[in-house]
């Protein structure tokens, strides 16, 4: 069951991937999943104070649709005491197929939760990296650059940004015809896969959004 009216007794992390089919679902379908299991599980959730109460859950970010992920995050917040491994198995028997909950852990319960600091990706360009013009020559110079400007589409405008400083790095594994990409937030946002795979091969987003990728790591941090 779920509460508003009593205050938070423990706040639980989940660590968990979405892979398969799963991969289509948006962001807010993942949290009504989440919501939904919850439920089933019987999990005494806090709830938003308000006209339309929701669960108290916090998603460490919002994974694009179409990308696959082995390291996702969701705060929990739980107006009793329930083992942080009890809620796991709980709510890891009540997701479905391509939704696995691989680690949980407590949080201080009073405190903000953690925040992601750095992001790894994995993508296959069709064909091969050299195929879309991405070379190791390629990539020196691309890192090299003191700007990445890019124009993010809006519902309404265009959003101009610069995607260098969420940058890490870039990595070319020829062997596996993939790319490594490493991305971190900053306090403009955080540039995404696609876009500095657009800027890198010179393709149109549309294109490099459809390049299969897959998110495995992502840091976190108080």
């Amino acid at each position: 069951m779920s509460s508003t009216g009593q205050g938070i007794a423990q706040k639980v992390q989940l660590r968990f991937s979405k892979t398969g089919a799963l991969r289509f679902l948006s962001h807010h379908d993942v949290m009504r999943l989440f919501a939904r299991a919850c439920r089933r599980a019987g999990l005494p959730l806090r709830l938003t104070q308000g006209f339309d109460p929701r669960p108290r859950m916090v998603f460490a970010t919002a994974l694009e649709l179409g990308i696959e992920s082995h390291s996702e995050a969701v705060d929990l917040e739980l107006s009793r005491w329930v083992p942080p491994q009890k809620v796991r198995a709980e709510i890891a028997s009540a997701l479905p197929e391509g939704m696995e909950i691989t680690a949980a852990k407590l949080l201080p319960p009073k405190r903000s939760g953690e925040r992601p600091v750095e992001m790894s990706y994995r993508v296959l360009p069709p064909g091969s990296p050299a195929t879309q013009g991405i070379t190791p020559a390629r990539i020196r110079e691309f890192l090299a650059r003191e700007q990445l400007l890019f124009e993010r589409p809006r519902e309404k405008r265009i959003q101009r940004l610069d995607l260098r400083p969420s940058l890490l790095d870039l990595e070319l594994d020829a062997r596996e015809g993939s790319l490594a990409i490493r991305l971190r937030p900053t306090q403009h946002g955080t540039a995404r896969p696609a876009e500095i795979l657009s800027l890198l091969s010179e393709k149109p987003l549309t294109e490099t959004r459809s390049w299969p990728t897959t998110k495995t790591a992502m840091q976190m941090a108080p």
